[in-house]
């Protein structure tokens, strides 16, 4: 494929999303232009907790908005995650979540 083949090609691909843009409106049109870099949360955005007392973990998933938060040892070191499933099924055996201690 020659320079001005892949020119055109890319302006087409440009002239493509522009329309779609335009055109495509509501969460189905959102949804065919999202990438996932464009919602995933990364560095201090992601709820992160050493690993100890479990409540912590509740705190950090209502402060950051996201319903689990990774476990880690030491900075940058995740050993696990915990999500808002997992503190149903606690409730639901009656696990006291102000004492117990875990994934030391």
């Amino acid at each position: 494929m020659g320079m001005r083949s892949r020119s055109r090609c890319s302006s087409i691909v440009v002239s493509l999303k522009k329309t779609l843009r335009a055109r495509i409106r509501g969460s189905l049109g959102r949804g065919l232009l999202l990438h996932v870099e464009d919602i995933m949360r990364t560095g201090k955005d992601v709820p992160m907790v050493p690993a100890g007392v479990l409540a912590q973990s509740l705190v950090e998933m209502s402060r950051k908005g996201l319903g689990m938060t990774a476990i880690v040892r030491m900075p940058g070191a995740r050993v696990g995650i915990f999500t808002d499933g997992d503190l149903r099924r606690s409730f639901d055996r009656q696990v006291d979540v102000r004492a117990t201690a875990w994934m030391r």
